[in-house]
């Protein structure tokens, strides 16, 4: 099933296709927004995997995060358990990034997104493994192409561990402007 998945610095939502139009997929508390927010309880965030390639969304090392405002309130109860990280995506263009650092990003974002993804098929009672993601037409950053490329390679990797089989990208301003079109009733 195909999604459209706005992946965004502060609030991430997801809309799957159905023949009469795009539906948004509740994704906390009967909303259609989440924070871009995780909290683990363990400083090392060592997920498993299906063949090393899709994040097991069913184990119990995924099922202690948290996320959105789940994940505020967790951090608030306790500030110096494990760890909470808010807007990941501002840091995907950022230069001088280890491999390492960029693996820790991609695995919190998988997570977010898997957390996303399930909740949608969920709503769907579909497997959603297609989706086209928003993106900037700059990243935050100042590495010009080289902080774009970087940010889409992190983008794809984490989509693609988070379950999602085939993966797209749009310019936000442009999915803004087939969204208007979309709703017009009359030529402008």
């Amino acid at each position: 099933m195909f999604a459209g998945f706005d992946y965004g610095t502060s609030h991430c939502a997801l809309g799957v296709w159905r023949s009469e139009g795009c539906e948004l997929v509740a994704l906390e508390n009967g909303a259609p927004l989440i924070p871009s927010t995780l909290h683990a309880p363990r400083v090392a965030l060592s997920l498993p995997r299906d063949n090393q390639t899709t994040l097991r969304l069913d184990s119990s090392e995924f099922s202690e995060l948290r996320f959105g405002e789940a994940a505020l309130d967790e951090y608030l109860s306790d500030p110096t358990r494990g760890y909470f990280v808010k807007s990941p995506k501002s840091f995907l263009g950022v230069a001088g990034l280890t491999d390492d650092i960029r693996e820790r990003f991609v695995t919190v974002i998988a997570a977010m997104m898997g957390n996303v993804r399930a909740q949608a098929n969920a709503h769907a009672n579909a497997d959603v493994d297609a989706v086209v993601i928003g993106r900037p037409v700059n990243f935050q950053g100042l590495g010009g192409r080289d902080a774009n490329e970087q940010a889409l390679s992190m983008l794809t990797s984490a989509a693609q561990l988070a379950g999602f089989r085939e993966v797209e990208f749009l310019f936000e301003p442009m999915a803004a402007a087939l969204e208007y079109e979309a709703r017009l009733d009359r030529e402008e």
